[in-house]
């Protein structure tokens, strides 16, 4: 996906158009079974403008919750998550309805977690120095692993793609799964503008890594206490 350079709305989430040939199949599916298929116009990791053909239909659908939004994309697992309709706009000249949706977490109205500052509990050094340290660690390993969206053999790209995002398991594991999503699209983005990598997306990379590296630290001390592992 391609991030838009000339938006001067500071949005909370950055968004990201898809590449047309590699477009994701979208579907909500909402509580009376009901199913609509989306094109997405745009997505970020709060939630995606969508439009869908099926105006009439659409239309019709009690939308203010949707059960489930189905985000499948080539080589990657689904991204699966509850949602809330937050605009309706029907085209009808065009035979089409576009939608403005945020995510939620699975069976809740709450809208996906928000990041979380930068962490004061990483390395105990100033933090100026921390932080700069950090980013230069973090970038050398996604500099490391090599660019499966530049291989032309798919099965070999997707046995590429899947080894790099394992190498990363000791940050994603810790994730909740929109954001775990989440820094997957991160990721693919900057393999692919690699090395003129938007000094906005590293920052979003870099502060998604801080939250699973976080949690992981949380999860690893919980379990000292409960005497699961030794120290």
């Amino acid at each position: 996906m391609k991030q838009k350079k000339d938006s001067k709305e500071r949005r909370q989430h950055p968004r990201f158009y898809p590449d047309e040939q590699n477009l994701p199949e979208v579907r909500f599916i909402f509580d009376d079974g009901e199913k609509v298929s989306i094109d997405i116009v745009n997505i970020s990791r709060g939630g995606l403008l969508g439009s869908t053909s099926s105006i009439e239909q659409f239309l019709e659908i009690d939308h203010h919750k949707i059960k489930v939004i189905e985000i499948m994309a080539q080589n990657k697992d689904p991204f699966r998550c509850a949602g809330k309709l937050l605009r309706l706009h029907p085209l009808r000249e065009d035979n089409k309805c576009f939608c403005a949706v945020e995510f939620c977490k699975t069976g809740e109205e709450e809208p996906a977690s928000e990041p979380e500052k930068k962490s004061e509990t990483l390395p105990q050094k100033p933090a100026k120095e921390s932080n700069y340290q950090f980013d230069i660690e973090i970038f050398k390993r996604v500099a490391k692993a090599e660019n499966y969206l530049q291989i032309p053999n798919n099965d070999q790209a997707t046995k590429i793609r899947k080894a790099v995002y394992d190498s990363f398991t000791d940050i994603t594991e810790n994730l909740p799964l929109e954001d775990r999503w989440w820094f997957f699209e991160l990721l693919d983005e900057i393999k692919k503008r690699e090395p003129n990598i938007p000094d906005e997306l590293k920052q979003d990379f870099v502060n998604i890594c801080k939250i699973g590296l976080k949690s992981g630290f949380s999860a690893d001390r919980k379990k000292v206490k409960l005497g699961l592992v030794k120290k």
